[in-house]
């Protein structure tokens, strides 16, 4: 009899051993140790212009969509953007300018809260303050696009349109190329070419 009991109690370990690890530790996807230098770099995201003496209220109304940790998940991104939590700096600069960095990226876990989407927290932004935005300027990777010339200059927020729509920029705006870049943008080689990723490697480069 003691060796069915065993046999079943050491199911019963394994089954609880892989439900911890699945519920509390198991990621969505593999590490990107250079994606994750590249977060670290503090590259350049988002930029807006806001009318005189807006910036301020943009930057708290970004930053409560945003929540404590100030992180969000740039879903329409290409691999591996999609897989990290961004973590988040908020600034305001002068000229009326917000500009949002990431300074941090982890990988998501397969199960438990995520945090917002980056465009989600940023159309709901602009839709409260249509008064207060003239520009809103998005890094080219936040978007996957097939073709990786796509939007060399990154793209432009609408702040119209009920959803999120974006048109792409044939080359950075003046105002952004003044704005500090990091030092090294990310590599080809960072983003694997699997179809089954749908990898984009050129919208990797700000």
């Amino acid at each position: 009899m003691e060796g069915p009991l065993l046999l079943i109690k050491g199911w019963l370990v394994a089954w609880a051993v892989g439900w911890v690890i699945r519920r509390w530790f198991e990621r969505v996807a593999s590490p990107s140790p250079e994606f994750e230098a590249y977060c670290k770099s503090r590259p350049l995201l988002v930029a807006m212009v806001c009318r005189a003496g807006a910036a301020a209220e943009a930057r708290s109304a970004l930053l409560a969509r945003l929540g404590k940790r100030a992180t969000a998940v740039a879903t329409l991104g290409g691999w591996p953007w999609p897989n990290y939590a961004l973590e988040l700096e908020v600034e305001t600069h002068e000229n009326g300018l917000v500009v949002v960095r990431a300074i941090d990226c982890r990988l998501l876990r397969v199960r438990g809260p995520r945090p917002p989407a980056l465009f989600t927290a940023l159309r709901d932004m602009a839709q409260v303050l249509t008064r207060s935005i003239e520009q809103v300027w998005v890094h080219r990777a936040l978007r996957y696009a097939l073709d990786d010339d796509a939007a060399p200059g990154g793209w432009k927020m609408s702040l119209d349109a009920p959803g999120v729509k974006l048109e792409s920029l044939p080359k950075l705006p003046a105002w952004v190329l003044g704005l500090p870049q990091p030092s090294a943008p990310i590599s080809r080689s960072a983003v694997s070419t699997s179809a089954l990723e749908l990898s984009n490697p050129g919208a990797m480069r700000a």
